[in-house]
Parts: C-alpha cells; sequence; structure tokens
C-alpha cells in the first residue's frame, strides 16, 4: 500500500509538460543533531530544572571542583530544554554558554535582514542571536513545528499516468519547503532538468543532452 502524500499536485513546466509533484514523511532521516554547524547539546537526567537555582546549585556543588563552581553555575542555569526526559530517554538541552562560545569564536551570525536590522551590533551581539536562532530551529524540530520529507517527482503521460522510469526521488527536505513556493518551485524545477536529461539518456544512449527548456 502506497502511503499518503503530505502534498501532491500537478506541475506544468513551461515546455508545457506535465509532471506529478508529490512529498511524504521521510522516516529515514536523522535528527538535525547530527548535522554540522549546530549549538551544543548535552543529556541531562530527567527531572533537571534549570530555572530552580538551589536544585543547580546542588548539582553543580556535586560534580565540579570549587574553583570552576561558579562558571558552571551560570552555565547550567543557562540550559535551555530541547526535548523533556522520558522513562527511557535523558532530556536534552541546549547549551547556550558553550556555544555562545563557538558562535563567537567562528563568526555566527543570524543572518543577512537581522545584519540589515542591527547594522551596530557588537559580535557579542550578533552571536547571542545566531545561538537563539540555532535554539528555535532546533527547538521547532523537537516540537513537531517541522520535519523532513522526501521529493517525488514523475513525468506524467498523455493520459496523466506517471512514468516511473525515470523519476526524481530526493529525502532531507525540510517540510516547509511545502510551503515556500519559490523555494519548491526551484527544486522541482532541477528535478524535471534531471528526469529529463535521465529519459533522454536511456533513448540516445552516447549522445549529448540538449538542455531541457
Amino acid at each position: 500500500m502506497t502511503p499518503t502524500a503530505l502534498k501532491s499536485f500537478t506541475y506544468t513546466h513551461p515546455s508545457g509538460k506535465k509532471y506529478a509533484v508529490e512529498f511524504h514523511e521521510d522516516m529515514d532521516h536523522y535528527s538535525p543533531l547530527e548535522d554540522e554547524g549546530h549549538g551544543q547539546v548535552i543529556c541531562m537526567p530527567v527531572n533537571f530544572d534549570p530555572s530552580d537555582k538551589e536544585h543547580v546549585q546542588e548539582y553543580v556543588e556535586e560534580r565540579f571542583v570549587e574553583d570552576s563552581q561558579l562558571e558552571e553555575l551560570a552555565r547550567y542555569s543557562m540550559l535551555r530544554e530541547l526535548r523533556p526526559g522520558g522513562r527511557f530517554d535523558d532530556a536534552l538541552f541546549y547549551d547556550v554558554w558553550e556555544t555562545r562560545k563557538i558562535a563567537l569564536s567562528e563568526g555566527w551570525g543570524p543572518g543577512p535582514e537581522w545584519d540589515k536590522a542591527n547594522p551596530d551590533a557588537t559580535p557579542h551581539e550578533r552571536a547571542a542571536a545566531a545561538v537563539e536562532t540555532d535554539y528555535k530551529y532546533l527547538r521547532g524540530y523537537f516540537d513537531s513545528e517541522w520535519h523532513y520529507v522526501v521529493l517525488y517527482v514523475y513525468a506524467l503521460d498523455e493520459d496523466g499516468e506517471k512514468i516511473e522510469t525515470p523519476h526524481f526521488a530526493c529525502g532531507g527536505y525540510e517540510s516547509t519547503i511545502m510551503d515556500d513556493k519559490a523555494w519548491m518551485s526551484e527544486v522541482v524545477d532541477d528535478a524535471i532538468l534531471q528526469i529529463e536529461y535521465e529519459r533522454k539518456s536511456i533513448e540516445n544512449p552516447g549522445q549529448m543532452s540538449l538542455r531541457f527548456t
């Protein structure tokens, strides 16, 4: 049984050819935490509460030598939850303190729009804003505000039926692509170019393919 598409529609290319476009949930993609360029995330006990000063004090005093406790108190008080713990899993917390150090040393920025709106921002302010952006992005994943999807594109025959070979299939797209018309159109157009290149290669082996327009 074919899974139901999250989004599907018929796309008409400028050439006049029609294609079926489908987005399905990507069940095989890993967590964004495995991608490079994100902040530091640590596992903590299920009952850890960074907003409880006494709780944090006790936690730090049990695990760190006295000379480092002041900094560790600040660090653990700034932890922000990404995923609550459960019966079999520790809680995941975003380490703001350590990530700000990384962001500052590597020159992280929150993006051109933020920079344009804050032209006089200091490096520390830019790093803090970048860390906040990164945290919200990851939190959105764990709060199911977005997930990963697989894009399928099929050429349609004269009867409107899918032509299975060749077709395009690629996972790892963020689900927000389904609501971003410009991004989606760009990706679908690139997929169509690949389909048509493969089709011409099959029909004319060894012949140089002309650009599909």
